[in-house]
């Protein structure tokens, strides 16, 4: 005697082949990464300001980070805020912002004080 696939049978199969084939599909993605969105192109002068997530230490991330993506910050703030500034070239923009301890990074222009 044969199986046959009744409707509900065959809406049950598609339906676990759709499921399978999406799970494959999600496993074999690469991880997204958390990168904070700026664009080199908007700097005036290629610095940058970047911003640790609380708990970070400034000294040593700044350290490993300038010697990962081949840069020399300028300053690294220890008191306002916790981070460094300096200039930084595209490739290096690129790497800082998907590095996790980042919380923020902003274009570091001049400003002017009026009288």
């Amino acid at each position: 005697m044969r199986a046959y696939l009744t409707p509900t049978r065959g809406k049950a199969a598609w339906m676990l082949f759709a499921a399978i084939i999406a799970i494959l599909a999600c496993a074999h993605s690469p991880p997204k990464k958390n990168c904070y969105p700026i664009n080199y192109e908007d700097s005036v002068n290629g610095s940058f300001i970047v911003v640790y997530k609380p708990g970070v230490d400034q000294f040593s991330t700044t350290a490993r980070l300038a010697k990962k993506h081949s840069f020399k910050p300028a300053i690294i703030y220890r008191l306002a805020l916790r981070g460094f500034a300096g200039p930084l070239s595209k490739k290096a923009l690129e790497g800082v912002r998907c590095e996790p301890e980042v919380q923020y990074i902003e274009h570091d222009t001049p400003q002017m004080m009026l009288p």
